[in-house]
């Protein structure tokens, strides 16, 4: 039986009446499955792998130890919780004798909340360190001033709609009471999975960066110098988000403002 979801979209006054409507209709689908819609919460494509090459890799170093990290205490209730959710959308798989594990941190957040994460610092500590650089946050800011129309926009399960590459999805188990796990997503917290989304990104909207769009990993911003330009602008991102199936979080954001907060800063 597929889920059905009731999704909040925050649309501006910069974008018409039929601009307004259109955007919902391409955003706000309940269809978690349904691969037009640019919003899930709970999704993995192919797509970002098979059409631009784009899975995360693990690079030992040469000699690098492998070592069992210890286990740190978690709420045993909330690591069920955790786990099953990741199964049940396809994210982990349970895997045997595994070359590496890794331990589960409780970490909170900033509404009081506990979220379980892996604690990916030794395996990070014996992997090669990918260069690929990611943008300056500052002259983005820059870039981004000025314009009359805006529209943010934030990965849903940003990470984790890029996959492990098979060979590699074992180097990021993790011990649970219930059985050791493994990723075949990309995990948040390994050493280079801003570069690897960064990568990716850029490769997708390679035409219309520092154009219409500007991208720091999984936080976008579509930007038009004219307000009656932004509805086409956006389209192109929408052709762009559906052909790679990139999913987005409705919740986080907000289309045809004339400001907006990205990268921490109030942009406008």
């Amino acid at each position: 039986m597929k889920r059905q979801t009731t999704l909040t979209i925050s649309c501006g006054r910069v974008l018409k009446a039929k601009a307004q409507t259109a955007i919902f209709t391409q955003v706000q689908s309940n269809d978690e499955d349904d691969k037009e819609s640019i919003a899930s919460f709970n999704y993995i494509s192919n797509s970002v792998e098979e059409n631009i090459a784009q899975t995360y890799h693990i690079t030992l170093i040469e000699d690098g130890e492998v070592e069992e990290e210890d286990a740190e205490d978690a709420p045993t209730e909330l690591e069920e919780g955790e786990v099953n959710k990741l199964i049940e959308v396809g994210f982990i798989r349970d895997v045997k004798y595994p070359m590496w594990i890794s331990s589960i941190i409780p970490v909170r957040k900033k509404n009081g909340q506990i979220r379980v994460c892996v604690d990916f610092r030794d395996l990070n500590s014996a992997c090669s360190k990918d260069d690929f650089p990611l943008p300056i946050a500052e002259l983005m800011i820059d870039a981004t001033t000025g314009h009359e129309a805006l529209s943010f926009m934030d990965g849903s399960s940003g990470y984790n709609q890029i996959r492990m590459a098979p060979a590699d999805e074992e180097l990021t188990a993790f011990r649970t009471p219930n059985g050791i796990y493994c990723y075949k997503v990309m995990p948040f917290g390994l050493k280079n999975a801003d570069a690897t989304y960064q990568r990716a990104m850029q490769r997708i909207f390679d035409d219309m960066l520092h154009k219409n769009v500007e991208c720091y990993v999984d936080d976008l911003v579509v930007k038009s110098k004219k307000r009656e330009n932004h509805f086409h602008d956006l389209r192109k991102v929408f052709e762009c988000l559906r052909r790679y199936q990139l999913k987005m979080n409705p919740s986080k954001c907000a289309f045809g403002v004339t400001s907006g907060k990205f990268l921490g800063f109030i942009v406008r």
